[in-house]
């Protein structure tokens, strides 16, 4: 692996690494990033765009993160390295900025040498189900779609691990090192990757809804009378 990019990003400027956590959180509420994308179009299971708005406005404080979310973090250098060893790891390059909106943030699990994004997740195998078999769940969709489009890049591969087991209780096993990334992805994972192309006729629509979102947070108001949301 290397910190140096030698691909292309025809799309954005790089914003750089979060210091640390307070910076990531202040980095997020700078503009839309891709984990917002489903919200905004109404398709989260999680959260709403009020919400993500009332977040961004300081309204509410972010939300921390969780035992499943520390788990992915673990977990997801060993999955890139394992299934994309070429890839050039996000987490050692940082965020970037869409050259045509400022305020559309992405950043990359894994980019792989020919321009193709890598996004990672993980979960536990009793929630296979809810992953079909050509088309992952609809947020994680809008995720990836996101990505593409500040990046300026046409393809990306969304791999997932399906755990055996809780992740919650395996955390503690990872950061005390009595089990490692690579032994647990080796014992009790299977994993499945999705190949997702640009769509720029959904985009479009996305694209609208953002921006309106964004003027919702730079107006410091719901109420923004603008175009439709």
């Amino acid at each position: 692996m290397t910190q140096h990019i030698t691909i292309q990003i025809p799309g954005a400027e790089l914003v750089g690494l979060a210091e640390d956590e307070a910076h990531w959180h202040a980095m997020r509420k700078a503009g839309i990033g891709g984990s917002d994308a489903a919200a905004i179009m109404g398709d989260s299971p999680f959260t709403t765009a009020r919400e993500i708005w009332a977040s961004k406005t300081g309204r509410t404080q972010p939300g921390e993160g969780n035992a499943y979310t520390e788990f992915g973090h673990l977990m997801e250098r060993a999955l890139l390295e394992a299934r994309h060893p070429a890839a050039v790891l996000g987490d050692e390059v940082g965020s970037y900025r869409s050259l045509e909106r400022a305020h559309m943030l992405g950043n990359f699990d894994g980019l792989e040498p020919d321009g193709t994004i890598i996004e990672i997740k993980t979960t536990e195998a009793s929630k296979k189900h809810y992953w079909k078999a050509r088309t992952p769940p609809r947020h994680y969709w809008c995720q990836v779609q996101h990505y593409l489009y500040v990046l300026g890049l046409e393809r990306a591969q969304l791999t997932v691990c399906f755990v055996d087991g809780d992740r919650g209780t395996l955390v503690p096993l990872l950061k005390a090192q009595a089990l490692s990334p690579r032994a647990l992805l080796k014992a009790l994972c299977t994993s499945r990757t999705y190949s997702i192309e640009r769509d720029d006729k959904w985009l479009e629509t996305y694209l609208s809804a953002a921006d309106t979102f964004w003027e919702r947070v730079q107006a410091d108001t719901w109420d923004v009378k603008v175009r439709p949301f």
